[in-house]
């Protein structure tokens, strides 16, 4: 199960193009039997994860979590703190499931200043090596640089885009 926002919920994308649809298929060319649920909901915050994991995680028994959140309460300038207290939390109701649980780091964009992008891009790296949780790194940048790889809000990686971060988080996840 992903439970993220808008980078994973496919953000103006159809769903058959979208990177967690696409995952799924290279799980099903591989012969990796793994059944995607994609949960994720565009503008989602940590809190809003947090309030709907207990129903998804009673509905579907996920065997696996990946939690890509954070990004718009990054956006938001919310508090580190309650940032990381939230995704502890989820990891806490997923590990309490029995799921093996994956957290993507995120990145904001470089405007939000030194001292804040700092803070806030240590909330993954506290989580590494921690309570079992593997940490897998952000889409790749050259991405988000990439104009043609882009939406014009520049925040939105865009369908050419969606590939590569296919293929990225199914060779993280292949590592480990």
């Amino acid at each position: 199960m992903i439970l993220g926002d808008s980078l994973s919920s496919g953000y103006l994308i159809s769903v058959e193009k979208r990177w967690s649809n696409l995952l799924q298929e290279k799980f099903d060319e591989n012969k990796i039997d793994i059944q995607i649920i994609n949960a994720s909901i565009s503008g989602a915050t940590s809190n809003d994860v947090l309030r709907k994991l207990p129903n998804l995680i009673k509905k579907y028994k996920p065997k696996y979590i990946l939690i890509e959140i954070g990004g718009n309460d990054g956006l938001r300038g919310y508090s580190p703190d309650i940032i990381k207290s939230n995704i502890n939390q989820l990891i806490d109701l997923s590990l309490k499931s029995k799921a093996y649980v994956f957290l993507q780091a995120i990145r904001l964009p470089r405007n939000y200043g030194k001292k804040y992008i700092t803070a806030f891009e240590k909330i993954y790296t506290d989580f590494k090596n921690v309570k079992g949780v593997k940490v897998i790194p952000f889409f790749p940048e050259a991405i988000f640089l990439n104009p043609e790889l882009m939406m014009s809000d520049q925040i939105h990686p865009n369908v050419k885009a969606q590939p590569l971060m296919a293929n990225f988080i199914f060779n993280e996840l292949k590592k480990i």
